[in-house]
This record gives C-alpha cells, structure tokens and sequence, in this order.
C-alpha cells in the first residue's frame, strides 16, 4: 500500500485554523479526518458550505475578481508559475481586456495621471 504525503497547511492560512486543530494538521494524512475537520470548521465559522474539492477554486477565483495580483494567487496555491493559474482559473476574468482598454482610453484623454 502506497503512503499518503502529510497534510499541510499553507502558512497564511494556519493562522486561521483554530490552534487545537492547527496543532495536529501538519500529522493529518487520512482524507476522512481532513474532511471531518474541514466540516467543523465551515460550522464554526458559519459560512455556506461547500464542496471541500472547490476550495481551491475559491481560494484563486474571489482573490482574482478582487484584483489581487496573479503572482499572490499562484504563489498561495503552491503553483509552479503564474500560467498555471490563468489557465484554470482565468475564465473569471472575461472583462480585464475591456478594462485594460477603458483605462488606457482614461490615460490618453488625459483624466488619470
């Protein structure tokens, strides 16, 4: 039987995971217990629940429609380069040509400097 890599958890998000918890993620290897767990959490926190698969996609699709630079995301989900992200997740980004255009048509008329 192969052995499972340890759960880890990114250091910007372990300050958000309660300490008891955040103590022993590091030793979570068995995906029934991180789901358990990731259950509790989204109870403790009271927000909507939703498929732990798509917390990925939610943690690089809010920051992205924020505005939150490409280079921040990828280096958050553990992406080996900036494509990588804006090949899976740049589909949320359908109007950034047309902002590019409107705030370049704002700096040639001269109303932002």
């Amino acid at each position: 039987m192969r052995r499972r890599r340890p759960f880890t958890i990114h250091p910007r998000v372990y300050s958000l995971v309660p300490s008891k918890l955040a103590a022993s993620a590091h030793l979570v290897a068995c995906p029934i217990v991180t789901y358990r767990q990731f259950l509790s959490l989204v109870k403790r926190a009271d927000v909507p629940l939703i498929r732990f698969h798509d917390l990925r996609h939610t943690a690089a699709t809010l920051p992205l429609l924020q505005g939150i630079n490409v280079k921040v995301i990828s280096e958050i989900l553990g992406d080996s380069s900036i494509t990588i992200t804006l090949n899976l997740y740049g589909h949320v980004l359908p109007d950034t040509q047309q902002q590019a255009a409107d705030a370049m048509k704002r700096i040639l008329r001269g109303k932002e400097l």
